[in-house]
């Protein structure tokens, strides 16, 4: 970066266009400690849409609407995973983060998380909620898929809380897993009452808006 060729940052602009805890996960996701990163806004842009309201806001926000709109908005405590469908995943993408975190390598950390979250949304489109809705049948089924993303949200919520410290308070309060530690993870049941539709966590920031966030 350089004033003369004017292709500054100012951190204070850009903490109000993406608010101070994304901006905070956007830095030491795209900045290793032990090597130079871009830190553009358009690569914080594109970073902050697809990780934080695409993937975390999305997982949340279509978790928490269809567990109001198909189950009243309770799930019934019970076995969050046993190495199938999302358990396994879940389990192992906890390992590899606290392995680089104990090694402070906090942008290699979020990376070997990430995994899990994606894997998560696309669980939705394969168990298919809203057809396991439609056959009383299949309510056990249906109440399995959601502990399993319960379980992904619950642990997202924790393992992002030293990155993101508001916004991951606010996403377990959401949850009712407020006193929710790492040490807990991966939990062996899970479960979730008076959950309801909530505004967006991330709010998707339009490419247009983009020169917001320049110095």
């Amino acid at each position: 970066m350089s004033k003369t060729r004017g292709n500054i940052i100012d951190p204070a602009r850009m903490a109000e266009a993406f608010g101070a805890d994304a901006l905070r996960y956007l830095l030491l996701r795209e900045v290793p400690f032990d090597r130079d990163g871009d830190i553009s806004d358009e690569v914080f842009l594109a970073r902050y849409n697809a990780d934080l309201a695409n993937d975390v806001g999305n997982l949340l926000s279509r978790t928490v609407a269809m567990i109001s709109k198909y189950l009243g908005g309770a799930v019934e405590t019970g076995p969050a995973g046993d190495g199938g469908g999302l358990g396994g995943e879940l389990a192992g993408a906890l390992d590899a983060y606290r392995a680089h975190m104990d090694r402070m390598e906090f942008s290699r950390a979020l990376g070997a998380y990430w995994s899990v979250i994606q894997r998560a949304n696309r669980f939705i489109e394969e168990r298919r909620p809203w057809d396991l809705a439609k056959d009383p049948a299949r309510r056990g089924e249906l109440e399995e898929t959601f502990r399993e993303l319960l379980a992904v949200l619950r642990a997202t919520g924790v393992v992002l809380l030293p990155f993101m410290p508001g916004k991951m308070r606010e996403l377990l309060a959401a949850l009712g897993a407020e006193g929710l530690t790492l040490a807990d993870l991966p939990e062996t049941a899970v479960g979730a009452a008076g959950l309801s539709p909530r505004s967006p966590l991330f709010p998707r920031i339009k490419p247009e808006d983009a020169g917001r966030v320049a110095g």
